[in-house]
């Protein structure tokens, strides 16, 4: 199954798994060197357990990561999709829920990329799945744990400094910029 990630994120799998193999080499040394220096079994035996399980969790980190960044199929935004939702939009909703309103300014991301304070998103969010597809006008009704809401689709914008001045009554995020 593919995994779509940017760049950046791609780039810190990759930081993050070279850093996880080298920490599971120094765990090995660490642990071959304990069990030579052994000479009673009961006095390192909780010690060598307590490596062996670091180790396990290691090796299962590595196998995470080694996996996602082989199903990972890199996006770019330098030309963001503004005549519908895609991966990399940046895409303003107006929600409805009752007589409330509420405008909602997002950027739609890779798998795992998600940051609320920075108005991101992820494509495989089960809401944003729903939206994926919408063209300017669009609404949508979705069902969610608090009810019935409606997602009004109300702009697409080519980058953040544009959607900033095209929302500016919506609240969004600093470091969005």
């Amino acid at each position: 199954m593919k995994v779509y990630v940017s760049v950046g994120h791609l780039s810190r799998l990759q930081q993050e798994l070279a850093e996880a193999n080298a920490s599971l080499s120094e765990l090995r040394e660490e642990r071959a060197l304990a069990c030579e220096v052994s000479t009673c079994a009961s006095q390192n035996g909780l010690y060598l357990d307590q490596l062996a399980v670091q180790e396990g969790d290691l090796v299962n980190k590595v196998a995470r990561i080694r996996q996602t960044i082989s199903a990972a199929e890199v996006y770019t935004t330098t030309a963001r999709n503004i005549k519908e939702v895609r991966l990399g939009s940046i895409a303003c909703f107006m929600r409805r829920k009752g007589r409330e309103k509420m405008k909602l300014v997002w950027e739609i991301v890779g798998s795992d990329e998600t940051d609320l304070r920075q108005n991101r998103v992820s494509y495989d969010n089960p809401l944003v799945t729903k939206l994926i597809g919408m063209t300017l006008g669009d609404a949508k009704e979705v069902g969610t744990p608090a009810g019935t809401v409606e997602y009004e689709l109300i702009g697409l914008y080519p980058d953040w400094d544009a959607a900033q001045k095209s929302t500016a009554p919506v609240k969004m995020a600093a470091a969005a910029k």
